[in-house]
């Protein structure tokens, strides 16, 4: 089996607080004491073909992920995952804030997987259900759904069982959803048709859904809402790129402002925020079949390289994806999102 070649130690300096041009925001705390981290270990906790990307429980304690035969669970330090609900296809999962439960998309259908092993139920009848997210209380799940003239965004009520549906702009394709702290709003990424650049609109999540003003971005790719709403991150077009380096990941305000490169010119994929939204994670590819895993901080651009990976199979090295533990000590990551699959592996994070 090939994988996972090595590992490098270094240390990353985290900034007490996040300066963007014209703007301050006071950092949350990672808990960690002194700003230094270093990376403790990289190990492959399941060799199971995840067709998913993984999802940590609210505990850190449990990693779960979809196959092509069912939603399974992985307790970390344990050898074999358990399979939680028997379904096709599976192509995303994401635990409620409880952890009582989890959203499943199989098959393209929405679904509610439980911990306890409780048959799966449905809640979706669209044929395409994408980005299932829950909101900060695990109260609703928003997700989207494909329609005939126009995706909408559609809120499930866990409470009341209402399914709750507003009109996304006609000729777009939605490419990431993110709930605001508060639970009143999401933010949702969009691509237009034509490659003319990026949408980002707010929905109000009320007693309606309603859709806000549009605010327009550059073309964007992997696009991700930072934990507070404050950021968005994504992969965008490096100017004067050459060589295959066309790519840099950079942070920007929802309306656009106060944009900031946070890497040089290279290709990249797998954005994801840490917690804290001071920290970024992403894949770097570096040839065919090697991935960089690697973390930004996005006060100071100081990188650090988690490990350099090798997809167990070539053709999925740009499916490459990661995903923060709650607690922020730990990264999952493995070639399991747009088509590809492959095992996890998790990367540990300590005090230098």
């Amino acid at each position: 089996m090939t994988g996972l070649h090595r590992a490098r130690l270094a240390g990353i300096v985290l900034a007490a607080a996040l300066v963007l041009p014209g703007c301050t925001v006071v950092r949350t705390p990672l808990g960690l004491g002194p700003p230094f981290l270093r990376v403790a270990g990289v190990v492959e906790v399941s060799d199971v073909a995840a067709t998913s990307p993984p999802a940590w429980d609210p505990s850190a304690r449990f990693l779960a992920f979809g196959t092509d035969d069912g939603v399974w669970r992985l307790a970390l330090g344990r050898p074999r995952p358990r399979r939680l609900a028997s379904l096709s296809s599976v192509t995303e999962v994401a635990w409620s804030p409880d952890g009582r439960r989890l959203a499943a998309v199989a098959d393209g259908g929405l679904y509610l997987v439980y911990p306890d092993a409780r048959p799966a139920e449905r809640l979706s009848q669209s044929a395409v259900v994408r980005f299932p997210a829950w909101d900060p209380r695990g109260r609703r799940l928003a997700y989207v759904a494909s329609g005939v003239d126009a995706e909408r965004l559609a809120t499930w009520d866990a409470d009341r069982g209402a399914v709750r549906a507003a009109v996304l702009p006609a000729g777009v394709a939605a490419q990431a959803i993110g709930w605001l702290p508060d639970g009143r709003a999401l933010l949702v990424a969009l691509a237009p048709g034509g490659g003319e650049g990026g949408l980002l609109v707010r929905v109000e999540a009320g007693p309606r859904l309603t859709v806000g003003p549009v605010a327009r971005l550059e073309v964007m790719h992997d696009p991700v809402v930072d934990p507070f709403g404050r950021w968005i991150a994504y992969v965008a077009a490096a100017p004067g790129g050459s060589g295959g380096a066309q790519e840099q990941v950079v942070v920007a305000r929802p309306d656009g402002s106060g944009r900031r490169v946070l890497t040089p010119p290279g290709n990249y994929t797998g954005v994801s925020w840490a917690p804290a939204g001071t920290l970024i994670a992403y894949g770097t590819l570096l040839g065919p079949d090697e991935v960089a895993v690697e973390i930004v901080d996005v006060a100071t651009d100081a990188r650090l390289r988690i490990a350099d990976y090798h997809p167990e199979l070539a053709m999925y090295a740009r499916s490459i994806v990661t995903r923060w533990s709650p607690d922020g000590l730990r990264i999952a990551f493995g070639t399991d999102t747009d088509g590809g699959r492959g095992p996890v592996w998790v990367a540990t994070v300590e005090r230098r």
